[in-house]
């Protein structure tokens, strides 16, 4: 499994869980607690070994990381007052910057982010149809082009990068030369990818009301169904097999257990923002899509919609911090 913690949690399927805000205002500062930075759209989120929370931001053309302050008591509190930075990208929609810092860079639009194991950045940039990789030392190039609206970004145990294809309806795999193959198609709007404990793919189909399972045969099958009116849009995976889907159009995020029980993980299906220090299910969410789980059971939740990240803890309170906790 992807070590990235973005994808991991062990949150218990039978606990009540409570939302709060952790980070998020109307504009950014870098290199501020995260509770005065600013996120326009948290499109995907993840978490790494060292407990650096990774945001990228769609319509601010920037993926930006929170380290956390280990000299405050409580991990809310380590994030909250913990640093905001810009990680990658320059601020503006177009291409540049292959081969210079990545914080000099031009991203468009970052919709999906991963990391592998040996601390290398993948992302997904919607608007100019490629991904890009920061190395370890900060160094921006481009691995893959001829894409068509890539949004969803996976990596895998070896390191081996997959990519959804929005517009053809495709899931590709990066070769290590650059070149594509395609490993599912006939889809309809692909968007988040993870990787389950099984190392199957999983795919999250926003057109297809479900998510579908890419198994390592090469074989697709429905997953989970998430009913009329729903898209998901994201998916992660905690390390006991549950699976987390993100459904802006329904402002919820649920879960499914292994045995396929299905159940509202946050949210209550009407969009707002209420109910921080509460049962994660009794607040309102506004368009949540970019989901990240730690190994401790927290879930983290974007939600696009009111520019906010929700931590849900182990023990089901929502809180908001615009910046995760508990990692």
């Amino acid at each position: 499994m992807i070590w990235s913690c973005l994808m991991m949690a062990s949150t218990l399927l039978g606990q009540s869980h409570r939302v709060s805000t952790v980070a998020g205002r109307d504009t950014v500062i870098d290199s501020r607690p995260p509770l005065e930075a600013v996120l326009e759209t948290p499109s995907a989120m993840l978490v790494d070994r060292n407990g650096v929370l990774y945001i990228a931001d769609a319509s601010r053309h920037r993926v930006y990381k929170i380290t956390p302050d280990p000299g405050r008591i409580g991990p809310e509190t380590q994030y909250a007052f913990g640093s905001f930075a810009a990680a990658a990208g320059a601020g503006e929609m177009f291409f540049s910057g292959d081969g210079g810092p990545a914080l000099e860079s031009h991203l468009a639009s970052p919709n999906g982010i991963a990391l592998a194991a040996g601390g290398t950045l993948y992302i997904a940039g919607t608007n100019n149809n490629r991904v890009r990789a920061v190395s370890p030392n900060g160094e921006m190039r481009t691995v893959a082009t001829g894409l068509a609206l890539p949004f969803g970004i996976a990596v895998n145990a070896e390191g081996v990068v997959y990519v959804s294809d929005l517009q053809g309806g495709l899931v590709r795999r990066i070769e290590p030369d650059g070149s594509l193959t395609t490993v599912a198609e006939r889809l309809v709007r692909p968007m988040g990818l993870a990787f389950d404990r099984d190392g199957s793919l999983l795919i999250a189909g926003s057109g297809m009301q479900r998510t579908h399972r890419l198994n390592s045969d090469g074989g697709l099958q429905g997953f989970a169904e998430t009913g009329e009116r729903s898209i998901p849009r994201s998916v992660a995976v905690d390390t006991e097999g549950n699976v987390y889907a993100g459904e802006p159009s329904m402002h919820r995020v649920r879960a499914t257990a292994p045995g396929g029980v299905v159940r509202t993980l946050a949210g209550t299906g009407v969009r707002g923002f209420s109910g921080d220090g509460g049962p994660a299910a009794e607040p309102q969410l506004a368009s949540p899509q970019g989901i990240a789980a730690c190994p401790e059971g927290v879930v983290y939740i974007a939600g696009t919609g009111n520019n906010r990240l929700h931590p849900v803890t182990a023990q089901g309170i929502i809180e908001t911090l615009a910046a995760p906790e508990y990692c």
